[in-house]
């Protein structure tokens, strides 16, 4: 792609793609390739029943070591090209932070089988409390159900007047003129804006259908989620029940209004190619509401998950005005004292930031229920439901006012989903000495920690 494109720019008579395709095709390719050639030469990998060995580098050579147990998470990647050779490409995510993953970078499907046959012996026998979660497919996604995931998180379309107009005045600059030029002339910037947010919508479905078509999650006998999808490269994921610690449920605006939310699960690592943990797509409340009932009731227990009842939209409606309206009149006053475009707009952004932070703080909230699961709460224009194991919370602060039970306000730290915090204001002191004392039970590291969660089957360390 590289090369063709400079050679097309070079053709054109300018001078920086000749000097740049000179450089790739006499400097880059050559290296890139030697590059390949020797990492392949150097990187060791020694298979054991219970550990795997992992040698690399080229000038400082560094050695790891894990336990197949400590292994929350096994991708499976082959595009056209890998897909033609018979060959895939296997990532091993372990459960802490430091870890890291462990990458197969070509493997036949016979080693790849074999790969996962010792990560399933490292699993251990399925509980009777194990068994009550359901085996089989969770769900399958349509064409439509993609389509409407890309229209609801369409966001990037507001990239497309500013992409286009900037793409516009770079071609103008380096002389290139063609009938289609001449042709967007002719049209109003108006109709053009729109064509462009049109167009960007179109290409952003295409390319959310391309890459999750096929889209399906469904749970194993040896309580294991296993997610499928796409079309040019095609993806597995294979993750351990035992490593999810909680799940999220998101809804937009726009969701909220049609009735629809995102169900997420929050892993000790957080990596998931799916983005964001994300594990399906926009899907209707009632879809929802029963896939949580019925493979994480761990973590919803008996909570009213999404309620049936119409979602306060004039309510959240009225919160973006505000968090929205103070950044926008402070860029018009700025304006009107003679401040540039660039300057306004950058402290309007900033200005932004800091309301949009507040208006979290202000509507954060916090409960932990009877069986230890943590529930916090942030409804501001996006509602967001977590729910977590207790235990996976590092440490909790909060702040009183003098001879005050009840916290003025409260920061936690959780492990679950990837390393966050979370500061609210809604939180009882009963709920805060509940989760004090759940964290108190927790005395190991965070990786042991997580380790001995993974291998002792989900007991309580």
């Amino acid at each position: 792609m590289l090369v063709i494109a400079l050679s097309f720019w070079a053709s054109r008579g300018s001078e920086v793609a000749s000097v740049l395709l000179s450089l790739t095709v006499l400097l880059y390719g050559p290296l890139r390739v030697a590059w390949i050639i020797v990492r392949w030469s150097v990187e060791k990998y020694r298979i054991a029943p219970d550990t795997l060995a992992v040698r690399t580098g080229v000038f400082r050579r560094q050695e790891r070591r894990l336990e197949w147990a400590s292994v929350v998470a096994v991708d499976e990647q082959a595009g056209l090209f890998f897909r033609a050779l018979g060959i895939r490409r296997l990532q091993l995510t372990q459960s802490d932070a430091a870890g890291g993953a462990v990458v197969f970078r070509a493997l036949d499907p016979l080693a790849a089988a074999e790969i996962r046959t010792l990560l399933r012996d490292q699993t251990g026998e399925v509980t009777d409390s194990d068994a009550t979660t359901q085996v089989g497919e969770i769900y399958r996604a349509t064409w439509r159900e993609l389509a409407l995931m890309s229209l609801v998180n369409g966001r990037f379309a507001l990239l497309a007047p500013p992409v286009l107009f900037a793409s516009w005045g770079l071609l103008e600059d380096i002389g290139v003129s063609t009938w289609a030029f001449e042709l967007f002339e002719t049209i109003p910037p108006a109709l053009l804006i729109v064509i462009s947010i049109v167009g960007f919508i179109l290409i952003g479905t295409l390319a959310t259908i391309s890459r999750y078509q096929g889209f399906s999650a469904r749970m194993t006998p040896a309580r294991t989620l296993v997610l499928r999808y796409g079309l040019v490269e095609k993806r597995e994921r294979h993750v351990d029940l035992k490593s999810i610690e909680g799940i999220t449920v998101r809804r937009s605006l726009v969701e909220q209004i049609l009735r629809r939310s995102r169900l997420a699960v929050l892993t000790f690592k957080g990596v998931d190619d799916v983005g964001a943990s994300q594990v399906l797509p926009s899907l209707p409340d009632a879809i929802v509401r029963q896939i949580t009932r019925s493979h994480f009731h761990e973590f919803v227990q008996d909570s009213a998950i999404l309620s049936d009842r119409p979602a306060p939209v004039l309510r959240q409606f009225f919160r973006a005005v505000l968090v929205f309206s103070i950044p926008a009149a402070l860029v018009a006053i700025l304006l009107d004292t003679g401040m540039g475009i660039a300057g306004a707009v950058a402290i309007g952004l900033v200005a932004l930031a800091i309301s949009t932070s507040i208006g979290r703080l202000l509507v954060l909230g916090m409960n932990v229920d009877s069986h230890d699961i943590l529930k916090i709460e942030r409804h501001l224009v996006t509602e967001v439901d977590t729910h977590v194991r207790a235990r996976s919370c590092h440490w909790v602060r909060s702040v009183h006012l003098r001879g005050a039970e009840r916290p003025l306000f409260f920061s936690t730290h959780l492990y679950a989903g990837g390393a966050r915090n979370f500061v609210g204001t809604h939180c009882s002191a009963e709920n805060l000495a509940r989760l004090r004392e759940v964290i108190t039970t927790v005395d190991e590291p965070a990786a042991r920690r997580q380790r001995s969660l993974i291998t002792s089957n989900g007991a309580t360390p």
